[in-house]
């Protein structure tokens, strides 16, 4: 038994005890919780980069294959134009108007043609899941 003069000190040493444990349970306890963070947001950033490294491929092989597209498109475009002009020329030298106006009717024709609207549909195809295969 405790000396009834004792017991506030008593009281208070079981007291400071309890408040330790506490303590020390609290900080074990955010301690735990921080290591849950840590995790939860390094899984987080990992999938961030991998869906920045997925996104900059599939960005890359857009980039890729409207170069292609353009190059080619263009250089087909320059090809069938400079025929054009030469049978303008030849319709022009002769004086043949069916020739004349098959040559600018051809030379209009692909004028109107925008390649980059249509590299912008190529793209769509792309990015088209259901899209097999791609026409240019």
């Amino acid at each position: 038994m405790i000396p009834t003069a004792l017991l506030p000190s008593a009281l208070k040493i079981a007291s400071n005890t309890l408040d330790t444990k506490n303590a020390y349970q609290q900080l074990l306890d955010c301690y735990k919780q921080c290591q849950n963070v840590k995790q939860r947001e390094r899984t987080n950033r990992e999938e961030i980069r991998s869906d920045r490294d997925v996104n900059l491929a599939r960005i890359k092989a857009q980039k890729d294959i409207l170069e292609l597209y353009l190059k080619e498109t263009f250089s087909e475009r320059r090809t069938i134009l400079n025929e054009m002009f030469k049978a303008l020329d030849k319709g022009l030298e002769t004086g043949d108007l069916q020739i004349i106006n098959m040559s600018l009717g051809g030379i209009l024709h692909i004028a109107e043609k925008s390649p980059l609207t249509q590299a912008r549909q190529m793209l769509e195809d792309v990015k088209n899941p259901d899209k097999k295969s791609i026409d240019w």
